[in-house]
């Protein structure tokens, strides 16, 4: 099932998440915005570009496991945006620029993908899979995957 969420911010401290299930609100999270720190991803990735143009970026895992999501922000640190479900779709509104990484745990242990950002208007499609063991993200209209 798929949803479409929103950040607002409310504070320093907190980041009010409000996920949308077709016309109907589906849930409002409130979670951390410290900063989060996922293993497997990269201690130093460049920030995300400070932009006023509003975009999108939609995650669909195919695969079987479930992941996280994470934002970088604009002091390169990642912060939780969330679970991404085995089998399951988010579309998350951003701004172009704004860099996001993936952290699943597979058969093989924990493999982080990204950064991956918008670099236009229209929102940028990933798509999660497995190839021989690894985890690989097809992407339409994002910008390549760093390494």
């Amino acid at each position: 099932m798929s949803s479409v969420c929103e950040a607002i911010v409310g504070g320093r401290d907190l980041k009010i998440k409000v996920c949308l299930l077709g016309a109907a609100l589906a849930s409002t999270v409130v979670i951390h915005s410290g900063s989060a720190r996922a293993d497997k991803c990269p201690a130093q990735v460049d920030p995300s570009a400070s932009s006023e143009e509003k975009s999108g970026i939609n995650f669909f895992n195919a695969t079987d496991n479930p992941a996280r999501i994470y934002w970088v922000n604009f002091q390169s640190r990642l912060e939780d945006w969330g679970p991404l479900d085995a089998n399951d779709m988010v579309e998350l509104q951003t701004f172009t620029g704004h860099r996001w990484m993936v952290e699943m745990e597979t058969p093989g242990g924990f493999q982080c993908m990204g950064p991956l950002w918008p670099p236009a208007a229209d929102a940028c499609q990933v798509r999660l899979e497995f190839n021989d063991g690894r985890l690989i993200a097809k992407t339409d209209k994002c910008e390549p995957l760093a390494g």
